[in-house]
């Protein structure tokens, strides 16, 4: 489980850290507080898992190490391309290659303490326009490249592993350069899962898809049961199939098929419905693979999007029953204050633990991240006063609320 991070030029960014995570942990604050940034920093640093030489020159001769690149999360997307689409138009990278083997890396920082490195990428079978950043485990023979990377040598003592990005248009003003480090066990990068608003237009590709039915007993009966358990259906009245998309075979799209009328797209259903079914086909498939060894990891960045606030309640108490008891940790990121009040209601329920559960609320103010958190007293005792722990100063909502006996 990943205990903290701490960030250094990384998106809107330029310092601070995070600390105290637990499975559980939920995300509040204003726009532009950091959340999104923070999620996506714990992606980035979780899907590493390609080993790789990186050699650079010292005064005192030639280094190598090992570093870790990014190739596929559980669903098998490119982690960059699904982070750097988001905030880039995926321009020079400056990059270059010398024939197949070395790719030279030349980084746009010039103040960056790793200025340029080559890394053989031969056998890795990646695209070069894809390698943007690395990571390192904390060792003993990673411990010179650890401490030029990230400088400040005293927290290094706890970090696991050091991440290292020089895409522009991911760093603190398109400086050039960023890093970060977490500390605790990562994830295996094949069991995380970065759900948002976009997994709504999304497929399933056909490799998870063949992967899942030789390792996930009942996968489509429990997709089904989720389903019917979120949107009030009787989950003997349909089942769930999965087809080629047209004109694109190697994706599959879910379809729900009743047993009294033709079967229909889950993209013909409304987003919510599409939204849930999207999530729950892979989480699922993670909760069945992780172990305490590999781990996984959901990051899932507005769970109210497209929701009825009573679908909402369900939709989470069923992602608790899927994930409870399991080595998965959850971020989520929100907006949301019934989403923040049904967590509340499951910490007094005891629906999920209290020692494993925290609220953060988050701020960033010129380009320094600051955090408070909220366990489940202090949670109680604010949302009994009406106070919005999402934005409590200098804000009067246009609405009062008390949270309800559960």
């Amino acid at each position: 489980m990943i205990h903290s991070i701490h960030i250094k030029g990384f998106r809107g960014i330029e310092s601070g850290s995070m600390s105290k995570f637990k499975q559980f942990n939920i995300f509040v604050g204003a726009n532009n507080a950091g959340k999104s940034a923070v999620m996506e920093a714990l992606y980035l640093a979780c899907t590493t898992n390609q080993e790789v030489a990186l050699i650079r020159e010292e005064d005192d001769g030639i280094k190598s190490n090992t570093v870790l690149l990014s190739k596929v999360d559980l669903l098998g997307n490119n982690p960059f391309r699904l982070i750097g689409g988001k905030h880039g138009d995926f321009g020079d990278l400056d990059l270059s290659r010398i024939g197949e083997r070395v790719l030279i890396v030349d980084v746009p920082d010039s103040k960056a303490t790793l200025q340029q490195f080559e890394l053989d990428i031969a056998k890795s079978k990646l695209a070069a326009e894809s390698i943007t950043f690395f990571a390192l485990d904390n060792s003993q023979e990673n411990e010179d490249l650890a401490k030029l990377i990230w400088q400040e040598v005293d927290s290094l003592s706890d970090a696991s592993r050091i991440v290292f990005c020089w895409y522009p248009d991911l760093t603190y003003y398109f400086k050039g350069s960023a890093s970060w480090i977490i500390s605790g066990q990562p994830p295996a990068a094949e069991h995380t899962f970065f759900c948002d608003t976009s997994v709504v237009q999304s497929y399933i590709p056909i490799a998870f898809y063949r992967r899942v039915l030789n390792e996930v007993p009942g996968w489509a009966y429990r997709i089904a049961d989720h389903f019917a358990a979120i949107f009030e259906l009787d989950p003997n009245a349909f089942t769930v199939q999965f087809v080629p998309v047209a004109g694109n075979p190697e994706k599959l799209q879910g379809r729900i098929s009743p047993r009294d009328k033709p079967a229909l797209s889950i993209d013909a259903f409304g987003d919510g419905a599409r939204a849930a079914f999207k999530l729950l086909a892979p989480l699922i498939v993670m909760a069945e693979l992780a172990t305490p060894e590999a781990p996984g990891l959901l990051l899932w960045e507005e769970p109210e999007s497209f929701q009825n606030p009573k679908t909402l309640g369900k939709l989470l108490e069923e992602v608790v029953k899927i994930v409870r008891d399991k080595p998965i940790q959850v971020f989520i990121a929100t907006h949301n204050l019934e989403l923040v009040a049904y967590i509340t209601q499951m910490l007094q329920c005891k629906d999920l633990d209290p020692k494993e559960t925290m609220l953060f609320h988050l701020s960033l103010s010129n380009g320094q991240l600051k955090s408070s958190w909220f366990d489940r007293d202090t949670l109680i005792t604010w949302l009994d006063s009406g106070i919005d722990p999402r934005a409590w100063k200098d804000f009067v909502p246009p609405l009062q609320f008390q949270l309800q006996e559960n």
